[in-house]
């Protein structure tokens, strides 16, 4: 190995990085490199790391030539794409790049997945030169989705019931940044909807994590903060069996033969139904809520994956249950609101992390799961313990939140 390229950075990622034993460089934004632990490390500034000519750009500029690296990885979901390109560059093919864009673009991701005849929503794709939706859309039944192809974090992802509100959402987003790129349109499904989260190494699952959100992503657009709780295999052996099988075909469909995924699927009851699958870890407090529960940090996995090397096996199961959630809080300028130290001394909460502070301005959490006060680990002696106690951790916030207009 001559070199480990990581693209983006949060805080907290040297250690997993460091732990390798090998020498990386780290090709970021200049809000993310100002972090205290890169104050040693090998960095190059990128504007923005998302676009594979900027991102080619920094490093043609910082005078990195064809050999300097073997590896290169990001668990960035929005720059998987770039990272793609220049992973071909330096001979790493762990990601090709009709597997990024099959993570990143969700009409073919559903594409690919219908094609393996595995179950997903029935879809079509809105180009920007569709002129009436409502037509383009054929027979798919109302109430449908309509979401940009790269759309993350439920960011202008909106549910419509009519013909007519179709046509509106469409030209809304095509007003925006979100109009960009195609529309996709999408069969309602109903159901519990779940989330696996694990490793693939040479096209083989070796671990998988499954927990249930409680409540829909899309709840958020009702003031519902997302939510999630680990289960366990030992209750739930049907469910696991059926999200192997589903995870295995849909990785293979999709061409992720190594790294760590997050996939997302319903079950409606009468089987599960795909929705939509990332390389990468979980976002939100997902990887710590599995690291408490297995002795295994996805993060760190996939760091050691993307560097060729195998990553640390899980540990025994933990005997209590855990879970995760956003905490609330209304759009304004914060004028009170709990503190970590406020949040730990509740007896059930493990872990927080805060985005803001007294002061900052919180935005709009109906908009996207993105928009929120913060995030609270939390554990329990079961499953319905965990789920009561995020319950009345998100009201215990929501009872000693006060913020100004903006």
């Amino acid at each position: 190995m001559t070199g480990f390229l990581v693209v983006g950075w949060r805080r907290g990622d040297l250690a997993k990085v460091s732990a390798l034993g090998v020498d990386f460089t780290v090709v970021a934004m200049a809000a993310e490199l100002a972090d205290p632990e890169l104050a040693d490390a090998d960095t190059i500034v990128c504007d923005d790391i998302r676009d594979p000519t900027t991102l080619a750009g920094a490093l043609i500029r910082a005078g990195v030539g064809r050999d300097r690296f073997s590896h290169v990885y990001t668990d960035r979901e929005s720059a998987i794409i770039a990272t793609a390109f220049l992973g071909e560059y330096f001979g790493d093919d762990r990601i090709c790049l009709r597997t990024a864009f099959a993570m990143r673009d969700k009409s073919l991701q559903k594409g690919l997945i219908r094609d393996a005849g595995l179950p997903v929503a029935r879809h079509a794709l809105l180009a920007s030169t569709v002129r009436d939706p409502a037509e383009a859309v054929g027979g798919l039944p109302y109430p449908m989705v309509v979401k940009p192809v790269t759309a993350s974090s439920t960011a202008g992802v909106t549910v419509v019931r009519s013909a007519a509100e179709l046509r509106a959402v469409v030209a809304g987003l095509r007003a925006t940044a979100h109009g960009r790129q195609p529309l996709l349109a999408e069969e309602f499904v109903t159901g519990t909807e779940l989330h696996a989260d694990g490793i693939v190494a040479d096209g083989r699952l070796t671990f998988m994590s499954v927990s249930r959100y409680l409540g829909n992503a899309l709840g958020i657009r009702d003031g519902t903060a997302l939510s999630s709780v680990v289960l366990r295999e030992a209750r739930h052996v049907a469910l696991f069996r059926e999200t192997r099988r589903l995870a295995a075909a849909s990785l293979a469909a999709l061409g992720l033969r190594r790294g760590v995924f997050h996939l997302e699927f319903f079950d409606t009851g009468h089987g599960l139904v795909f929705s939509e699958c990332g390389a990468r870890p979980g976002g939100a407090m997902i990887v710590e809520a599995v690291a408490e529960t297995y002795g295994l940090d996805l993060s760190s996995a996939g760091f050691a994956l993307a560097a060729g090397q195998a990553p640390r096996p899980p540990a025994a199961q933990a005997a209590q249950d855990f879970g995760w959630c956003n905490l609330p809080s209304p759009p304004g300028r914060l004028l009170r609101a709990p503190s970590e130290r406020d949040l730990l001394g509740l007896p059930w909460v493990v872990g927080v992390r805060l985005d803001h502070q007294l002061g900052s301005v919180v935005p709009d959490n109906r908009l996207t799961i993105a928009n929120k006060l913060g995030m609270a680990l939390v554990t329990g002696p079961g499953e319905a313990e965990v789920q009561q106690r995020i319950a009345d951790t998100v009201a215990y916030v929501r009872s000693r939140v006060e913020v100004a207009a903006t």
